[in-house]
């Protein structure tokens, strides 16, 4: 392919599938999802109470993020992702043996550690595999580009295949015992650590820091949100929207249960969001061109700011048992965000430095993410899960109408 020999082209290929099984099998902690509010519940935590974990959770991989990702490009990728799978073991077990609000905290650091190491590293890696080779023309940096979307889009489709069955096998183990699916996620994650092992890091040129790490570190951090305009207009805008179907997510349960579904059939209902969050990530490419046609080039961003806000205030007027087809929306925002969103962004950053740059695109996620979480926890605690709905729905409307005139 584009000149390259038929042995290049395998070692390719065997590494993209390595990533994917890696990245797939991180999705086994789906299984603990559906029980997870009724698990910390159990042990005395209120909606507030999950919201502050997941807080936690999220400003410890913010601590953790731009670092560990600048280790990734320092010191290699494949190292930094058998630490961060090393470390997701070690946080599903401590979760699994967790009966206390401390315990929790304790898996969900040691959890935010491995998310923070693979974070960057994983797709700085498969970037970086299917360039190897490729020469830097113009038309060789558009098929690029056209290869990655479908190439990370497979991997988005085998995370929700592998996220379905984990939430269906879940939903139903955990409606007998809520700590048991989390032994699948420790499994999964021995399988993280091991298919780590067999990655084989693709050659790319390493930034020197001369005038020292940190300095290095703070001018990607300053190419990377201030300098190039365009990148971190993509990086806020995934971030932002980003934020809110992370603090949608752990409502779902809840939502669920006030329509009407309980035990098995939250699982269900979980596998069949992953569903369609797969066709829609399998379609994206003709899902983008549709939007451009339609509603011009932006067409896509404009969709995504105004699905986010039109779910969640669904959400907020409607309660039954078919409410569910609303976090649809949420659905077509994860799979644009994953593809389009991280395609422009690899597009726009030099390999030295993209495990960073990647990672810089998380912390802010990380950041917006306990933003989201910590007022949506307090205004479900507050005045319940609908009215919660409905202010994270105007308030989508305020920031994505910002960041579009922002453009």
């Amino acid at each position: 392919r584009n000149g390259r020999g038929v042995s290049t082209v395998r070692r390719i290929d065997s590494n993209l599938i390595k990533v994917l099984c890696f990245r797939a099998l991180g999705h086994t902690m789906a299984a603990a999802i559906p029980h997870f509010k009724g698990f910390w519940g159990s042990y005395g935590m209120g909606p507030l109470d999950c919201m502050k974990l997941q807080a936690i959770f999220l400003g410890a991989e913010l601590l953790l993020e731009v670092p560990s990702g600048y280790v990734a490009d320092q010191l290699g990728r494949k190292p930094t992702l058998i630490a961060g799978a090393a470390a997701l073991v070690g946080g599903g077990v401590a979760y699994f043996m967790a009966d206390s609000f401390g315990g929790f905290v304790l898996a969900e650091l040691l959890l935010a550690l491995g998310i923070a190491f693979n974070s960057g590293a994983d797709e700085a890696l498969f970037y970086d595999t299917l360039a190897e080779g490729m020469p830097e023309d113009e038309a060789s940096k558009k098929e690029l580009d056209a290869r990655f979307k479908k190439e990370w889009g497979r991997v988005a489709v085998s995370e929700s295949i592998v996220a379905f069955a984990s939430f269906l096998l879940g939903g139903f183990i955990g409606a007998y015992n809520a700590r048991w699916p989390l032994l699948l996620a420790v499994f999964g994650y021995l399988g993280m650590f091991i298919a780590a092992l067999t990655l084989r890091e693709p050659p790319r040129r390493k930034a020197q820091p001369e005038a020292g790490h940190v300095k290095l570190l703070g001018q990607t951090v300053k190419r990377a949100l201030f300098e190039n305009r365009t990148l971190a207009w993509v990086i806020m805008f995934s971030a932002v929207l980003g934020s809110f179907t992370q603090a949608a997510f752990w409502n779902y349960e809840p939502y669920f249960k006030a329509g009407g579904l309980s035990g098995v059939w939250v699982g269900l209902a979980y596998a069949l969001l992953c569903a369609a969050h797969a066709v829609m990530t399998l379609n994206i490419t003709a899902i983008e061109h549709f939007l451009k046609k339609q509603l011009g080039p932006h067409g896509v961003l404009i969709a995504a700011a105004a699905a986010i806000p039109l779910g969640f205030l669904l959400m907020g007027w409607i309660v039954t048992v078919w409410s569910g087809v609303f976090i649809v929306f949420h659905q077509f925002v994860r799979a644009m965000i994953g593809i389009i969103c991280s395609s422009q962004i690899n597009a726009e950053t030099d390999s030295a430095v993209r495990a960073t740059t990647i990672s810089i695109r998380g912390a802010c996620s990380g950041l917006a993410g306990i933003c989201s979480m910590l007022l949506m926890g307090w205004v479900t605690e507050s005045a319940g899960l609908i009215t919660a709905n409905i202010v994270a729905g105007w308030s989508a409307v305020l920031l994505g109408g910002l960041l579009l005139l922002a453009r």
